[in-house]
C-alpha cells in the first residue's frame, strides 16, 4: 500500500514517483482504445478542457474555476467546450435591465435579443434529437418577452408587443393551413394562449401607455387571440374596465376603440354578406334595409373633419363605411341598375295589368310596388 504525502501527485508509479507525461498518455488513450473511444480525439488537455466546460454548465463562479484548475488569468474560458445554444441564452439571461432597456431603446431596432434566440433557434432546429433544445429555446424566448414588457421604456413594450404579435401570427398562419409546425413546433396556440393568461399579460399592456393611440393598436392582436382561442376571462375583462374607468377622455377612447375593433369587423363582415343577398330580387329591401341599419351603427366623423380617418386602422367612421362599400362593390350603381331592372318588369307588368292598384301588388311576396320603389331610393339617398 502507497504512503502518500501531501504534496504528492494524483497518478504515481509502484516507487511513488508521479508518471511521466508521455507514459501517462500513452496509456491513457490506450485504455480509452479499449473502451471503444477514438484515442486520437483526447489529449492530455482533455482534463483541463472537461474541467472547465463542467465547471461552466455548473455556473461555477469564475474565480473558484481559476483557483482549482490553476489558471491566473482567463485564459480557462478557451477550454469551455458548451454548444452555443447553452452560451448565448446564458449569456441573454444575465444581461441586467439597464442592458436590456439599451438593446430595445428604439422600435427601429426590432428586439435583437428575441431576433438572436429566434436564428439560434432555426440553426438547432436543423440537428436531428433536438425537440428538447427547440422547446427550451421556445420558452426562454417567451420569458425575455415578458421581462422586457415588465421593465421596459415605452419603445422597448412596443417591441415586445411586435414579437408577441409575430409569433400569434405565426401560430394563426400555421392552424389556418392545418399543416405541421416547422420552425415553432412546440409553441401552439393553446401554449401561447397559457402563457398569456398565466403571466397576466394584458394586465402588464394595460398599465400605462394607453393614452398613446400607437401603443393601442398593439393589444388588439393579443385581445382578438384570447377570444378566438377563448381564453378571454371575466377577469380580463374587468381589467379592461378598470384600464379606463376615471382616466382622461383620451385613455377612455383608445379602450374603447380597443374593445370595439372585433365588433366593427363583424359588422363589415356582415354587411359584405347583405351586398351577397342584393343579386336576389326576392332579398333587395331586406338586405338594403340591413345595409343601411348597420352602416346607422357606425360613429360619423367630425364635423370639422369630416374625412378624416380613423385613429385606428379597424375603427370605421360611417363614411368611410360607406365609401368602402362603394369603392368595392360600386353599391350605388348595384341599386341603380336594379331599381331600372324592375322599374322595366313593373311596366310591362302595367300594360298587361291595367286595372290593379301599385299598392296591393307585391313582386317578390312581402313589399308592395310603392314600398320597392321607396325603399331603393331611400338607400341610395343616404349613400349619397
Amino acid at each position: 500500500m502507497f504512503k502518500f504525502q501531501n504534496n504528492s501527485a494524483l497518478f504515481i508509479d509502484e516507487s511513488g514517483k508521479a508518471l511521466e507525461r508521455e507514459f501517462f498518455i500513452s496509456k491513457l488513450k490506450h485504455l480509452l482504445g479499449i473502451c471503444g473511444y477514438n484515442p486520437q480525439s483526447f489529449n492530455r488537455h482533455s482534463f483541463r478542457i472537461g474541467a472547465a466546460t463542467t465547471a461552466g454548465k455548473s455556473n461555477i463562479e469564475d474565480h473558484l474555476t481559476k483557483t482549482l484548475g490553476r489558471w491566473n488569468s482567463n485564459s480557462y474560458c478557451r477550454y469551455i467546450r458548451t454548444s452555443k445554444n447553452e452560451i448565448v441564452p446564458k449569456f441573454l439571461d444575465s444581461l441586467t435591465d439597464e442592458e436590456r432597456k439599451k438593446e430595445t431603446k428604439t422600435e427601429a431596432k426590432n428586439d435583437a435579443l428575441s431576433s438572436i434566440i429566434k436564428a439560434l433557434k432555426q440553426l438547432v432546429s436543423r440537428l436531428p434529437d433536438q425537440e428538447e433544445t427547440i422547446k427550451n429555446l421556445e420558452i426562454f424566448r417567451l420569458n425575455m418577452i415578458l421581462r422586457l414588457l415588465q421593465i421596459s421604456s415605452f419603445n422597448g413594450k412596443m417591441n415586445a408587443l411586435n414579437e408577441v404579435n409575430k409569433l400569434i401570427s405565426m401560430i394563426s398562419n400555421v392552424s389556418s393551413r392545418h399543416s405541421s409546425m416547422d420552425e415553432d413546433e412546440w409553441l401552439t396556440a393553446e401554449k401561447m394562449a397559457d402563457w398569456v393568461q398565466n403571466n397576466q399579460v394584458l394586465t402588464i399592456v394595460l398599465r400605462d401607455s394607453l393614452h398613446q393611440p400607437q401603443y393601442v393598436e398593439k393589444p388588439e392582436k393579443i385581445l382578438r387571440f384570447m377570444i378566438k382561442e377563448k381564453a378571454l376571462t371575466s377577469e380580463d375583462l374587468d381589467k379592461l374596465w378598470e384600464a379606463q374607468s376615471g382616466k382622461h377622455d383620451a385613455i377612455v377612447k383608445n379602450v374603447h376603440d380597443l374593445c370595439s375593433q372585433d365588433r366593427d369587423q363583424q359588422k363589415m363582415t356582415w354587411i359584405g354578406k347583405f351586398v351577397e343577398k342584393l343579386k336576389n330580387d326576392k332579398w333587395m329591401l331586406p338586405a338594403l334595409k340591413q345595409i343601411r341599419d348597420i352602416c346607422q351603427l357606425f360613429p360619423e366623423a367630425s364635423q370639422n373633419f369630416p374625412h378624416a380617418s380613423p385613429r385606428t386602422p379597424h375603427v370605421y367612421y360611417r363614411n368611410n363605411v360607406i365609401n368602402q362599400l362603394q369603392s368595392t362593390h360600386s353599391i350605388v350603381m348595384l341599386v341603380a341598375k336594379n331599381l331600372s331592372e324592375y322599374m322595366e318588369k313593373s311596366r310591362v307588368f302595367a300594360k298587361e295589368h291595367p286595372d290593379l292598384d301599385p299598392a296591393t301588388i307585391l313582386p317578390d311576396g312581402r313589399f308592395n310596388h310603392v314600398i320597392q320603389i321607396q325603399e331603393r331610393l331611400k338607400f341610395m339617398r343616404f349613400v349619397l
